[in-house]
């Protein structure tokens, strides 16, 4: 068989494959759930600080919340981890959703009623996101149990499409909610979309974990215990794991510094700052649509690799950056290889832990993969203060060029798919 006969079967086996995955009832449900339940988020994400900001007037109020957002996945990641792989992962999804929906009735009820109290803010908000991590972590599980093994890097490609898409019409959300007459109505909007999400969730058919997870009774440090040492048995997925921890750091560090970077260097007003991330959202798109063809082209471990090396050659670029066609053509670079990035790491840590343990594993990896943004968050603002921002990026161009080298000497640049 010649390698153009290759090449067409190749193409032939992913063409059924996509065909085959829109035929599952299953993937129809969660795809049109997790679209509900991002769009909410996008909407509840852009609402809150704008409500904070109305009631206080205040940066540092506003940096605290987004503070008390951030500590449910490193505080509480690896205990839900535990819980949805000790219960019934549909019912768990499901209930996560309706104590979502109560929450954000609680705080529409108490700013209408003139009640703006910013502990409750904070409370609210805490437990709203330890409550998203729940469902993310549950729809992580459930993927694993309802999508056939093969199909698994196609559906997380779709979902990722999902996520994306919602990101790059988020601009045009928020010129929605600011023309709303009361900003809390966009409590309502996220709280409808949540119903809705909660609603199609009921039709999920996830029979397969109900039979996989009858096991005797042990504590949750057990369990937990349980979880490490299969992570930690998984020597590929350890690896991937202490890599993305780095990777994580300095994709934080940029993040962090991009929106300053385009304001204070090149006075960019809202509308192109919108311009150019929805840019960097469209390369996100092209990454998800493209994943599942490359993969397919590529050994699995080399394409890890080979997106590492583009994430920092995207960084690179904005350091270089001397007008907003350069900020763009960057964003866009990592857009597109940071999703291939993450739908890689996320299909590999499914395709290669038990059912049984997938809660666990999501909660430790989820975890260990946050460890260092807040750090690189917190000392870039410092450092921004004292050298010229571009300096940042040049700094994450070389740590991530420096994480390519180090990957590219491990087993995992010859990893192959599970």
């Amino acid at each position: 068989m010649n390698n153009d006969e290759i090449k067409e079967n190749l193409l032939d086996v992913r063409s059924h494959e996509t065909k085959l995955l829109w035929k599952q009832k299953n993937f129809l449900i969660l795809l049109l759930g997790d679209l509900l339940i991002s769009f909410g988020s996008k909407v509840y994400e852009l609402v809150l600080p704008l409500l904070i900001y109305e009631l206080t007037k205040s940066s540092i109020v506003m940096g605290t919340m987004k503070a008390v957002e951030f500590l449910p996945n490193l505080l509480l990641a690896v205990f839900i981890g535990v819980l949805v792989d000790r219960t019934d992962r549909k019912r768990f999804l499901i209930y996560a959703l309706f104590i979502q929906i109560i929450l954000l009735s609680t705080l529409y009820i108490s700013i209408k009623s003139g009640h703006k109290y910013i502990l409750l803010f904070y409370i609210i908000g805490f437990f709203f996101m330890a409550l998203f991590y729940c469902y993310d972590n549950a729809m992580t599980s459930i993927v694993k149990d309802v999508i056939p093994y093969n199909l698994l890097t196609s559906a997380n490609a779709k979902f990722s499409f999902v996520s994306i898409f919602i990101g790059i019409i988020g601009p045009a959300i928020s010129g929605f909610i600011l023309a709303l007459s009361n900003l809390e109505d966009g409590l309502l909007i996220t709280m409808f979309a949540l119903l809705g999400g909660f609603i199609v969730f009921f039709f999920l058919n996830n029979k397969k974990h109900q039979i996989e997870t009858k096991k005797e009774n042990q504590s949750i440090l057990e369990d937990i215990k349980e979880g490490w040492i299969e992570l930690r048995r998984n020597h590929s997925l350890w690896l991937i794991t202490l890599i993305v921890v780095f990777t994580n750091a300095t994709s934080g560090l940029f993040d962090s510094m991009v929106i300053f970077f385009a304001e204070d260097s090149f006075h960019l007003n809202s509308f192109q700052l919108g311009l150019v991330f929805s840019i960097a959202g469209l390369g996100g798109l092209i990454g998800s649509l493209s994943t599942d063809y490359i993969s397919k082209k590529l050994m699995f471990g080399k394409l890890i690799g080979i997106t590492i090396f583009f994430i920092s050659f995207a960084y690179l670029i904005m350091y270089f950056a001397s007008n907003i066609f350069l900020i763009a053509l960057s964003l866009f670079l990592e857009g597109i290889f940071n999703s291939i990035f993450a739908i890689c790491i996320y299909t590999y840590r499914q395709e290669t832990t038990p059912s049984h343990l997938i809660g666990r594993i999501s909660g430790i990896t989820g975890a260990m993969f946050m460890i260092g943004v807040p750090l690189s968050m917190f000392g870039s603002g410092w450092i921004a203060s004292i050298i010229n921002t571009k300096y940042l990026f040049l700094g994450a161009a070389i740590l991530n060029l420096l994480i390519f080298i180090v990957y590219r000497k491990l087993s995992l640049w010859n990893l192959t798919k599970a």
